[in-house]
């Protein structure tokens, strides 16, 4: 047997929220803004330190 092609006009870019979900802010899905040793939302407030990611 053949294997099969891959199925046409279904390919498309990685989404980058998909590789680095910590990178956008779980609140309002916007880019995290990075500060030192914080990740910051600039739409919304959210903030990370860290701290947090242990």
């Amino acid at each position: 047997m053949k294997p099969e092609p891959p199925p046409t006009g279904q390919t498309r870019p990685p989404d980058p929220s998909e590789q680095e979900p910590m990178l956008y802010c779980p609140c309002c899905d916007a880019r995290l803004a990075e500060l030192k040793c914080k990740l910051i939302c600039r739409r919304c407030g959210y903030y990370m330190s860290c701290a947090d990611y242990y």
